[in-house]
């Protein structure tokens, strides 16, 4: 399940000054109530009182509730529709971070991502790539080209000092990426992301929305290993304040997740097929019988949830003109 509407999700913040208002109302309404009845029949009527406002108040909350899901765009089907799309574009995100110099994978992270990267613009024909690297900032560092020797060039240099602010900002990336295709609607859009997912920054829920509303799926490559390895620094390793080597672990789960949620694929940089498998599943991408490539849509499901909200608004409308007493 997707939300594709994020910005939709700020209203369910009026819910909660609504619930005071309804809390004001109803001691309001309690002390008119006590003025009207008397003391002597105060208790009985404050019974149904409470009961009938409390019923009311949770339908028209359901009812509100129901129309803001409805309206933050919640997806969990996909339709096949066909693709006419004739060229593709291809841009890969790197992660050079320092824990990508681990060498938990040989001969490290980024090492390895690397000459997946370059055997794979070798493989595929017909196709335009562009590279973004990312650590706590994102550049872009070879805008979207066929021309495969400035590509090869660009990789013969790459490094962790080519970026000087730490930490590892998956958002700024993804996003940086997205404004870096060509435009051209007829051309298929991929992201590659190769990154060992450790200290992520920014909003990954972001990251998953805006790639499925743009339909560009996200292909990760883990990048290490979950048991993890230490992170070479010149002639020594990383350590933490206390003076011990710090260990990089892969999140295995993370990345997994962030794949899945935009369509895309998953793969290990440990596996020793993974250039074959990524290299297989780009070049197949996806065709229906007829042999005409197709592309799946997002299915935004509005309609339980408005019919969620109009029942809750007759059963409120019920609640509120049911004479309950002969008072009211």
């Amino acid at each position: 399940m997707i939300i594709t509407n994020h910005e939709q999700l700020w209203l369910y913040f009026f819910l909660f000054p609504m619930l005071c208002f309804m809390v004001i109302f109803y001691i309001q309404g309690v002390s008119g109530l006590k003025k009207l009845t008397g003391t002597w029949r105060f208790a009985a009527i404050k019974k149904i009182y409470s009961l009938r406002y409390i019923i009311s108040n949770l339908l028209f909350a359901l009812v509100l509730v129901s129309l803001l899901v409805g309206l933050s765009g919640i997806t969990w089907q996909k339709k096949p529709e066909k693709d006419e799309s004739i060229g593709l574009e291809i841009i890969f995100v790197l992660d050079i971070s320092q824990s990508m110099m681990a060498q938990d994978v040989i001969p490290s992270r980024l090492g390895k991502s690397v000459s997946l990267i370059t055997t794979l613009i070798d493989s595929v024909n017909n196709c335009k790539f562009g590279v973004v690297v990312f650590k706590g900032d994102a550049v872009v560092s070879v805008p979207m080209t066929e021309d495969t020797l400035a590509l090869d060039a660009f990789f013969n240099s790459v490094s962790p000092g080519m970026i000087t602010s730490p930490g590892s900002n998956q958002e700024t990336a993804v996003r940086l990426a997205m404004n870096s295709f060509s435009g051209n609607s007829t051309n298929k859009r991929i992201m590659i992301l190769l990154s060992d997912g450790e200290g992520l920054d920014g909003d990954l829920f972001k990251i998953v929305s805006d790639a499925t509303n743009e339909e560009i799926p996200l292909y990760i490559v883990a990048a290490g290993t979950e048991e993890g390895s230490n992170i070479p620094l010149g002639d020594n390793f990383v350590k933490n304040i206390q003076g011990k080597e710090v260990i990089s672990r892969t999140d295995l789960s993370l990345l997994e997740d962030i794949a899945e949620l935009t369509y895309g694929k998953f793969y290990e940089l440990s596996n020793t097929q993974v250039i074959v498998q990524i290299t297989s599943d780009i070049k197949s991408l996806e065709y229906d019988k007829s042999g005409e490539r197709i592309k799946y849509i997002n299915i935004i499901q509005y309609r339980p949830f408005l019919l969620f909200s109009l029942l809750f608004l007759s059963l409120y409308i019920f609640v509120k003109e049911w004479r309950w007493t002969e008072i009211f």
